[in-house]
């Protein structure tokens, strides 16, 4: 299932909203949204919850919002925070909607964290971490109680909703190949044969748009691919490898990529 990705830039005191997740520093405020700021500090209010990390606190039915479930994770100390901080807070919160059962879930963008931190290397973490933090490799489940979330919406300021308003799509692009190849190193040997594997290439680049041809042992023998063919020998397996070709119009240089499969997917 491919997770939606979406950025709005919406009052958040008006948007219709079923659980909002906001991320808070434990010594410093990062959100210059005025509602989200004290909002924050609402949350700070309650001994319990400082913003401290791992922590995390719930309010229900806010007053004067449409918002129906407020959850507030704290990220730890200014200082400590780094992209992974964040790419690990959206994970952390797609995760716990999923658990919850629910379809959809806001998180607010931080606005004002550290001056070292870019707003596209930012918001482009969250954006991973969203999806990333989403799939589940169920494959050989019967039962599957925890369905992935369908639609991440994220609350960012205008001009950033303006700005950034393709960087959902290639995100999901990068994080679709990601998970692709997470699937395979997930799916044991048994499952994914070297023709089993390089088919599932094929089926993928072909629809990418991408020319794909499938080289037979008989074909890499005749062309004396020697150290493949050898690796091969261990196995019962025929091997079978991929060509996968992109031709992008006014290109001036051919660059080739050689991957080399798992031992795993080799000795299968």
């Amino acid at each position: 299932m491919n997770t939606v990705l979406k950025l709005h830039a919406v009052d958040v005191r008006k948007a219709d909203i079923g659980t909002l997740v906001i991320p808070v520093c434990e010594d410093a405020a990062i959100h210059s949204d005025r509602t989200v700021a004290a909002l924050v500090r609402k949350a700070k209010s309650y001994d319990e919850f400082t913003g401290t990390s791992g922590k995390r606190l719930s309010l229900y039915d806010p007053p004067r919002m449409n918002a129906r479930r407020l959850v507030f994770l704290g990220l730890g100390a200014l200082d400590r925070m780094d992209l992974e901080v964040f790419r690990g807070f959206s994970g952390k919160a797609v995760h716990l909607a999923a658990k919850r059962g629910l379809s959809d879930v806001w998180l607010a963008v931080p606005t004002a964290s550290k001056p070292s931190i870019a707003s596209e290397s930012l918001l482009t973490a969250i954006l991973e971490g969203a999806y990333l933090g989403n799939h589940r490799f169920n494959r050989y489940k019967a039962d599957q109680p925890e369905k992935p979330v369908k639609t991440v919406h994220f609350i960012v300021g205008d001009a950033d909703a303006k700005a950034f308003r393709r960087l959902p799509k290639r995100v999901s692009a990068i994080c679709r190949g990601t998970l692709l190849a997470r699937d395979w190193v997930s799916t044991p040997s048994n499952d994914k044969s070297p023709r089993e594997f390089a088919r599932s290439i094929q089926k993928y680049g072909e629809k990418a748009g991408l020319k794909v041809r499938l080289m037979d042992a008989t074909e890499m023998k005749r062309r004396k691919f020697g150290a493949l063919m050898a690796v091969a020998a261990g196995s019962h397996k025929r091997p079978v490898m991929a060509i996968l070709e992109y031709r992008p119009r006014k290109s001036r240089q051919t660059v080739a990529l050689v991957g080399k499969a798992s031992p795993s997917i080799r000795a299968a």
